[in-house]
């Protein structure tokens, strides 16, 4: 009896000490995810901050997301950013290159495809890294994988384009940057700034392809539902010489659509850039009884600057004929007269003008114009 008793009471101490231990485990736990939740939601500063920067070349979006690590009184080059490939002692890559910043990948984006220093981009998000040379040679790798964590992780396999550059002196730059310059219609510059030194590398875009390319896009969506769109494609492309065969189906079926002055011009100007210029001659016939005062008005200012003078008088009699005695008409014949050189006659029409205008600014503007005509100058 006795020995049973001592069995239950040591069963009950240890009962009482299992519980115990079980609560302290539990309130262990719970304290550890109140601080693992706390460390979740706070917010510090970054050591290196993120930053972006963007820039769009014709209708191509380039954009680079990164991080800015501080020179903080260290030596950069072949020091914190080493010479050629590094062992980077972590990770699974046994030789890696920059990742040209801090932490995550820096990643580049392209919308659509371009040349980067020469070499063929398709469009994508590429992460971005930098072989840098002791001589100051750097080669550019970009990487289909834009996900790590620096360059742990690089893998050669995921190289899909590579270029060449150097760097160059560049006054002192405490936290690294990213910048674009020297921005032409269809390229710009970009440079990594970083202590002493600067990476630049040209971007390059191809303005036709990618925009023709758009366009062909833009057609098979909501873009041909009216004849804005195939007009405003046909447009373009005359404008800029190029995809005119194209073009001029554009332009045909905008007519189609609702054939109006600018439908027909637009097709006369695809016809006329292809040599086809009598039949660009039947259909400026066509369209010059559809178009208003204003609109044959602005088509013989346009013929003008392209030098085609003959074309323009034509124009403005045409204009003359269909709308007798209106200020703008009389304006437009000073300025084809002017361009023919013939002043006197000029004055004559711009002194017509001059009395049926409706508005001070533009009286005031032909004012101007009839003593540019008195001293034999042009107003064009």
């Amino acid at each position: 009896m006795r020995f049973s008793l001592i069995l239950r009471k040591q069963y009950y101490n240890n009962y009482i000490l299992i519980r115990t231990l079980s609560i302290i485990i539990v309130l262990l736990f719970a304290s550890s995810a109140h601080i693992t939740a706390q460390t979740q939601v706070v917010h510090t500063p970054r050591t290196s901050p993120r930053a972006e920067i963007s820039q769009t070349v014709g209708i191509t979006e380039i954009s680079i997301d990164y991080s800015r690590p501080r020179v903080r009184g260290r030596e950069i080059w072949g020091k914190l950013v080493p010479f050629g490939m590094h062992n980077p002692g972590w990770g699974t890559a046994k030789s890696a290159p920059w990742r040209t910043g801090a932490d995550e990948n820096t990643i580049i984006s392209f919308s659509k495809p371009v040349k980067l220093n020469g070499a063929d981009v398709a469009a994508g998000t590429y992460g971005l890294f930098m072989v840098v040379a002791e001589n100051g040679l750097i080669e550019i790798l970009l990487c289909s994988n834009n996900e790590s964590w620096g360059a742990y992780f690089f893998d050669e396999k995921e190289v899909v384009a590579r270029a060449q550059t150097s760097w160059q002196e560049h006054p002192f730059t405490e936290y690294l940057e990213f910048e674009f310059n020297d921005f032409t219609e269809n390229s710009v510059y970009c440079a990594l700034n970083w202590g002493e030194k600067s990476i630049p590398f040209e971007i390059e875009v191809d303005i036709s392809e990618t925009v023709v390319n758009q366009l062909r896009n833009d057609l098979r969506g909501t873009a041909r539902f009216s004849y804005v769109g195939p007009l405003e494609a046909a447009d373009w492309c005359v404008s800029n010489n190029t995809n005119l065969e194209e073009a001029l189906e554009w332009a045909k079926l905008a007519v189609t659509m609702d054939k109006q002055f600018q439908t027909l011009k637009t097709k006369a100007a695809a016809e006329y850039a292809l040599g086809m210029n009598k039949e660009a001659d039947l259909t400026m016939k066509e369209a010059m009884p559809l178009a208003g005062i204003f609109e044959l008005h602005s088509y013989g200012r346009q013929l003008i600057t392209e030098g085609k003078v003959t074309q323009a008088m034509d124009v403005f009699t045409a204009n003359l004929e269909l709308h007798p005695n209106k200020w703008p008409v009389n304006y437009g014949m000073a300025r084809g007269l002017s361009a023919k050189g013939d002043y006197a006659k000029a004055a004559e029409y711009l002194k017509k003008a001059e009395v049926n205008c409706p508005d001070d600014n533009n009286r005031e503007i032909i004012k101007k114009n009839i003593e540019k005509l008195g001293r034999n100058e042009d107003i064009n």
